[in-house]
């Protein structure tokens, strides 16, 4: 009885949802049981739905300011693409999956770029959608021209900076502070880390603030060269520096460079950590935004933005 209502149930998502017709859908799941690929026709209904539930919407172009474009993998091998656009038409930035990488050669990242031909899928069951390159989908670059004032006009705030999803954000830097280190069986506080480790690990915090809002996000840089082109010190000399400074002295040091300074952050957001949402001190909403484990993001001065329009 359950089996038959489970296909009925899947018999008319399949018709009525995804518009399939029934006889060919019948027709389908007989000669999957006439070839003993499934037990039943419930588990036929099932393999069809999950073969045709994401289905595309429309063809369309995406304008706007070019992010960067990375390879995914899984065990080390490529599985496909991801381009990063911040989108004219959306206000937000958009994930474009293809097979084959759309962009070739090296552009400047926030250059004007036009991907066309790419489709709009949407997975009829949970309503989830994402944007997919086909066959003709092609990226058109214009070198000359950087699309600031997309940014500058509609980048978003860290106050909708919410868990794993991508943002751009223009925010001024409010605090400079360092990590601690703390026991690994006891949780007991050992101090604070290094600013600087080596040449590859750094251990920063800096709270952002977003200007018109007030609202505040915290980011890690753990990449030493992100300091240095923030900071507009050269790398060698953040080394020696940091070498020669403890860590209050060294995060103070930066904090006077750094206070104030207004930056564009393209990475992936968390508003909750382990299912509580992250808050500071005072119990204000705090999102967290993060460049690691992440190909494409960054966090960069718009002076120096602005500066090579």
């Amino acid at each position: 009885m359950a089996s038959a209502n489970k296909e009925e149930e899947l018999l008319s998502f399949l018709t009525d949802t995804i518009g399939m017709d029934e006889d060919e859908v019948e027709a389908e799941a007989q000669e999957m049981l006439d070839n003993d690929e499934v037990l039943l026709t419930v588990n036929a209904y099932e393999k069809i739905k999950e073969e045709n539930v994401a289905q595309p919407q429309e063809a369309s172009d995406i304008d706007g300011a070019y992010l960067g474009q990375h390879a995914r993998t899984r065990d080390g091998e490529v599985t496909g693409y991801v381009t990063w656009v911040f989108s004219e038409a959306d206000h937000s930035v958009v994930r474009v999956n293809s097979d084959d990488p759309i962009v070739n050669g090296d552009h400047r990242q926030f250059t004007q770029v036009t991907l066309t031909g790419v489709e709009r899928w949407e997975n009829l069951e949970s309503g989830y959608e994402w944007l997919q390159a086909t066959d003709d989908s092609a990226a058109e670059f214009d070198d000359d021209e950087l699309a600031i004032d997309l940014v500058l006009d509609f980048a978003q705030t860290v106050g909708e900076v919410d868990e794993d999803d991508s943002y751009l954000v223009i925010a001024e830097v409010a605090e400079v502070d360092t990590l601690g280190e703390f026991h690994q069986d006891t949780g007991d506080y050992l101090g604070r880390k290094p600013v600087i480790e080596d040449e590859d690990n750094a251990n920063i915090r800096l709270v952002l603030e977003e200007a018109r809002s007030g609202e505040q996000a915290t980011i890690k840089l753990q990449d030493p060269r992100d300091i240095a082109a923030l900071s507009g010190i050269e790398f060698e000399r953040l080394m020696k520096i940091a070498a020669q400074s403890d860590a209050q002295e060294m995060s103070q040091q930066l904090y006077t460079v750094l206070e104030g300074e207004t930056v564009v952050v393209f990475g992936r957001g968390s508003a909750y950590v382990n299912g509580e949402e992250v808050t500071d001190g005072d119990g204000n909403r705090r999102p967290w935004l993060t460049l690691s484990n992440f190909d494409v993001g960054f966090i960069t001065s718009l002076d120096e933005l602005e500066a090579s329009a």
